[in-house]
């Protein structure tokens, strides 16, 4: 992909940073099996250490790439969602609906959301017909004692109910594009392997 090269984190900035990081690039009809990848997995799994190494490496070769971490979504577009079935569902069709304006684009999109039920991965589809989806396997026990964020304490605690992999169920994708074991891999394997799999399907 020619044109401008760098990683734009939608978390915490405005949507016209995003537009305005959009606009560098005309819309096309590329196809989302070519730009979304979707990475779903318990919290603690991986998903957004390897969203971010992948987008940053990724961004140094000359690619364009859009990093979405639905953690940080949910202080901006989300902040008026909880952690039910319901809220997680419209949450993730929030999201989609911000990704499917950078991936038409051609820029590459790596999303990192639980997205916890395949109802929830159907959303996605829906929105993003063909987009990758990313399984990062990781158990519930080896997530926990990572609690980067703090959130399985906070669960715990009782202060977060409906809590996937606690107090809310985890459904393994049937049939995952692409499956990363970071339960025995290491952030390094796993990062590449990630890379390898987005460059095989992009359009650069």
């Amino acid at each position: 992909m020619s044109g401008l090269s760098e990683v734009y984190v939608h978390d915490r900035t405005t949507q016209q940073a995003c537009n305005q990081f959009c606009n560098a690039f005309p819309e096309t009809h590329v196809d989302y099996s070519a730009t979304v990848f979707w990475m779903t997995g318990l919290s603690g799994a991986g998903k957004t250490t390897l969203a971010y190494a992948a987008a940053r490496n990724l961004a140094s070769a000359g690619h364009a790439v859009q990093v979405f971490d639905g953690d940080e979504l949910r202080q901006t577009i989300s902040k008026d969602l909880g952690f039910s079935h319901a809220d997680r569902a419209e949450h993730i069709r929030r999201v989609a609906r911000l990704v499917e304006n950078t991936a038409k684009r051609g820029i590459i999109s790596i999303c990192s959301l639980i997205t916890p039920t395949e109802a929830h991965r159907e959303i996605v589809q829906t929105i993003l017909p063909q987009a990758n989806v990313v399984y990062v396997a990781c158990s519930l026990q080896l997530c926990e004692q990572r609690d980067v964020k703090g959130l399985y304490a906070t669960v715990r605690s009782g202060k977060i109910t409906d809590y996937t992999g606690v107090s809310a169920p985890f459904e393994i994708p049937r049939s995952p594009d692409c499956t990363l074991e970071t339960v025995v891999e290491s952030v390094e394997t796993s990062c590449a392997r990630l890379e390898k799999y987005i460059l095989s399907r992009a359009i650069l």
